[in-house]
C-alpha cells in the first residue's frame, strides 16, 4: 500500500536508518514513521535546517537540544539520542552557535 503523507518539517525531530535494507525511521512530533528512502535523497530535499550528523542519522537543528562533544551525541527535543560523527562534531557545533 502506498500512501502519500505531508508532515510540517517545524514537527520533524530526525531521521534514523533502519535496520531493515533501505528504510529510513522518521521520528515527529506525533509518531514514529518507518518508509522506503535514503538519508542523502532526504538531506538534499530538506536543505540547511537539517545536518547529517552521523551516516546514520539527519537531524533537525531546530529540534536539538543539548550537544554532548565527549560521548558523540546529539540530545533532540523529544529525548531521543542521535550519534555525532567525530568529525562532524565542530561543524555541529558551529552550526547550533550561529
Amino acid at each position: 500500500m502506498d500512501t502519500l503523507r505531508q508532515i510540517p518539517i517545524d514537527e520533524i525531530y530526525y531521521f534514523e536508518t533502519s535496520p531493515r535494507a533501505h528504510k529510513v525511521i522518521l521520528y515527529t512530533e506525533k509518531e514514529i514513521l518507518e518508509f522506503p528512502g535514503k538519508l542523502s535523497e532526504i538531506q538534499a530535499a530538506l536543505g540547511a535546517r537539517f545536518f547529517r550528523s552521523h551516516r546514520a542519522f539527519l537531524v533537525n537543528l531546530d529540534q536539538v537540544e543539548e550537544l554532548l562533544l565527549k560521548e558523540n551525541t546529539v540530545i533532540m527535543k523529544n529525548q531521543g539520542r542521535c550519534l555525532v560523527a567525530r568529525n562532524m562534531k565542530s561543524k555541529l557545533l558551529g552550526l547550533l552557535s550561529e
